[in-house]
């Protein structure tokens, strides 16, 4: 790949995780705060690499070599932290992952050994800095954000210069010994005709997609694995290129995977001009969809603790208000007693500021961070127990739950204190939109999630249902379709059962009009419509 072409490609990457000149900024600016620490991080980088017979292998010019490494990475720690980020930047970063290929180093060290430096940085960072405490996320973000792209392309170029050493050498072999390498590679190969139907499936490939070989070989790619008529197109120009003889490097698209789920994919594509017969392209993929739910969680983690932390100020300083406004309240009510529409105008603002309160209260509850305490729990205790916390609501209720979980365990790694207040919205949300009788009917079965083996857990009442604007904005902070609701209830449910490494979802007997399975006064299914939540618990802690 030329270095107009590298650093196009680097642009489009900062392009998509949100870089901005403020964030080289902010970058440059940290640069005199961690320079004085940078000889503490270097000599314990190659510290620990002296701990690691694997990684230390592949030094063998002794303490004169890791003497010279030693500045090499004092180079590249300046560079990082001075700039400029342009073509030249760029280059020098792709020689790294070259390099690595080269001297045979897993790439895995690579990984690790950034690891510790991002966390000795951020540690100095922390440490040393004085200002506002708001510009220091930002700043760390900043920080964040470039180690990812540096890492981005130094595997970029590990995997295209890794991928094109074993394919040279696989051109110099038997067709067999291609197969045998490829098969072994941690990627989705896949080989296809100029029609684009499908020659050849990896291994990996098929635990990636959950498809076996027999089932997509000679089918047509695009309509297999892309049900998006966009993305289908792009990808069918892509290799349209590919067959022209220009190669493809990085480019993204989602697959569709047999279970329905989407992974994200890089492509190196390349054409292979005599491929048993004839032309074909040889199409490698990299699965990134960790990669890039992980920045988004952290982006997300950044945003949530930026409010949590202003609301928790916000609601202090109101605190104070509010107290004196009722204070004042409870007064002036002594004297107007004798005034019965004064009075209830006083009660009127006394449930606004305790709604108020309350308000302010979720807020915080939603953005604050929080740590699962996983244990070994039958769920159905914990829907039990939710529903005995809400007796008060159901007081003079109709209202009934009925487990349909015969012969299924339902044991999982659960935060027991967090997964009450999941299934403690879904039925308090329940009796707040149902008439009664109100019935519940709560369904276990078991269930796959990612390839592991989970709980799935089906919670379905006899009211309304939702209309398709609430099912698709029922997670949605601050949707609700309450009179006195805050919208936080279900988008904390999701975040908790998110933090689980499970999935909650509406389920397909949500509509209206259509047949829930509530369980009528009888104890026999009832034929009203109603609203079901479905949750996916994994059995064991990820």
């Amino acid at each position: 790949m030329s270095p107009d072409d590298l650093f196009r490609r680097y642009q489009e990457l900062q392009r998509y995780v949100g870089w901005t000149d403020d964030d080289a900024g902010r970058v440059r600016g940290m640069a005199s705060i961690l320079e004085p620490c940078l000889t503490d991080l270097i000599e314990d980088f190659y510290e620990e690499i002296q701990r690691h017979p694997q990684a230390l292998q592949v030094i063998t010019g002794g303490a004169a070599q890791i003497e010279r490494l030693k500045g090499t990475l004092r180079g590249w720690l300046r560079e990082l932290l001075h700039g400029p980020y342009d073509k030249e930047y760029v280059a020098r970063r792709w020689r790294v992952g070259r390099r690595h290929v080269e001297i045979g180093l897993d790439q895995v060290y690579t990984n690790v050994a950034l690891s510790r430096l991002r966390r000795g940085l951020l540690k100095a960072h922390e440490q040393l800095w004085l200002g506002d405490p708001q510009e220091a996320l930002a700043t760390r973000r900043a920080l964040n954000l470039l180690l990812d792209l540096d890492l981005a392309m130094i595997e970029d170029a590990y995997q295209a210069e890794y991928l094109a050493w074993r394919l040279a050498l696989a051109k110099e072999r038997s067709d067999a010994a291609f197969r045998t390498l490829v098969e072994a590679a941690p990627c989705m190969i896949v080989i296809l005709r100029q029609d684009h139907s499908i020659l050849y499936f990896s291994p990996f490939a098929e635990r990636l997609t959950g498809y076996k070989s027999a089932e997509v070989l000679g089918k047509d790619y695009l309509s297999m694995f892309m049900d998006e008529p966009g993305v289908r197109e792009d990808v069918r120009r892509d290799i349209g290129r590919v067959k022209e003889g220009l190669p493809s490097l990085g480019f993204e698209n989602p697959i569709r995977c047999k279970d329905g789920s989407r992974r994200h994919m890089a492509w190196n594509r390349q054409r292979l001009p005599d491929y048993e017969g004839g032309l074909a392209v040889l199409s490698v993929g990299q699965d990134v969809t960790s990669l890039i739910d992980a920045q988004q969680k952290a982006l997300q983690a950044e945003r949530l603790a930026a409010i949590g932390q202003m609301m928790a100020g916000l609601a202090h300083e109101s605190g104070n208000a509010l107290a004196r406004s009722q204070a004042c309240l409870e007064m002036l009510a002594m004297e107007v007693q004798d005034r019965p529409e004064a009075i209830e105008l006083i009660e009127r603002t006394q449930k606004a500021q305790d709604h108020l309160q309350q308000l302010y209260e979720e807020v915080r509850s939603y953005a604050a961070p929080f740590k699962l305490e996983l244990e070994d729990w039958d769920v159905a205790l914990i829907w039990r127990q939710a529903w005995e916390n809400l007796v008060v609501r159901r007081q003079g209720r109709d209202a009934q739950i009925h487990e349909e979980c015969q012969d299924v365990d339902r044991r999982c790694a659960i935060d027991p204190f967090r997964l009450e207040q999941v299934f403690r919205n879904i039925l308090d949300n329940s009796l707040s939109a149902c008439l009664d009788p109100l019935r519940i009917t709560i369904c276990c079965t078991s269930a796959a999630l990612a390839g592991r083996p989970a709980l799935r857990i089906s919670i379905l009442d006899n009211g309304p249902g939702l209309n398709p604007e609430q099912a698709r904005r029922i997670f949605e902070p601050f949707f609700t379709t309450k009179t006195k609701g805050t919208g936080l209830g279900m988008a904390i449910a999701r975040r908790i059962i998110d933090a689980h490494s499970g999935q909650i979802a509406v389920g397909t007997a949500t509509e209206p009009g259509s047949q829930g399975a509530g369980a009528g006064p009888d104890g026999t299914a009832s034929s009203k419509r109603g609203a079901e939540i479905v949750i996916i618990l994994p059995r064991q802690a990820a």
